[in-house]
């Protein structure tokens, strides 16, 4: 009996506490030699900051046939974790890279499409105990990596018909620093603006060539 109201009090204890943002209460009660220890503790953190999650289309982007999306968590009221994908879908050059060549013959409009994938980290300074991350001004560190296609056919009156296919693939990374600013729109809408970025990279260029109609003697 003894054994049972001392948990109880211990409990009882640590639920009337619960209204202080760091707590510790710890009961110990010894009975035939045995020690048996009950504590109930939360901290701060745990009560004042919640998780929060955004799912974002670039509304920009989808003019020029590029599906860009990001995913980001706010797992700290001043930090969070975002990872971005785009998908070009294939799409033609402006009209006047299309052009005559040297010798009478003429290039097709290239056409591009491509990926890249693009995580990031976000530091939102400031006290954020009413706004926490994801809301307001941030710094975003960034690796991003892409892989884009272009396709294009040049033909020459001098040898009829007979073309070649163009294909230029580039791979390559790049790091840098984001800056911009989120706002949280209501409950379910946020509005990021990207106001200013750059970084350095390195990539690869790969150009394939591919002969039509020539018969070789």
């Amino acid at each position: 009996m003894k054994k049972t109201l001392t948990i109880y009090l211990c409990l009882l204890a640590g639920y009337l506490s619960a209204g202080n943002n760091n707590i510790e209460t710890s009961c110990t009660d010894t009975v035939s030699d045995q020690t048996n220890h009950f504590s109930i503790r939360k901290t701060a953190a745990a009560m004042d900051i919640e998780g929060k999650s955004v799912v974002k289309i670039n509304l920009t982007q989808l003019i020029l046939k590029n599906l860009s999306f990001q995913y980001e968590f706010a797992f700290h009221k001043n930090f969070s974790g975002a990872l971005g994908f785009n998908y070009l879908l294939n799409r033609s050059f402006p009209s006047f890279l299309g052009a005559s060549s040297s010798t009478g013959g003429t290039v097709t409009l290239p056409t591009m499409n491509g990926w890249a994938i693009t995580p990031e980290f976000r530091f939102y300074p400031g006290r954020k105990e009413k706004k926490p991350a994801p809301n307001g001004f941030y710094l975003a560190p960034f690796f991003r990596y892409g892989v884009f296609t272009t396709r294009s056919s040049i033909s020459s009156d001098s040898i009829p018909n007979t073309s070649l296919d163009v294909t230029a693939k580039y791979k390559g990374f790049a790091a840098g620093l984001m800056i911009g600013s989120q706002w949280t729109l209501g409950k379910h809408f946020t509005l990021d603006w990207w106001i200013l970025g750059g970084g350095y990279g390195k990539g690869s260029l790969t150009l394939d060539g591919k002969i039509n109609g020539a018969t070789l003697l």
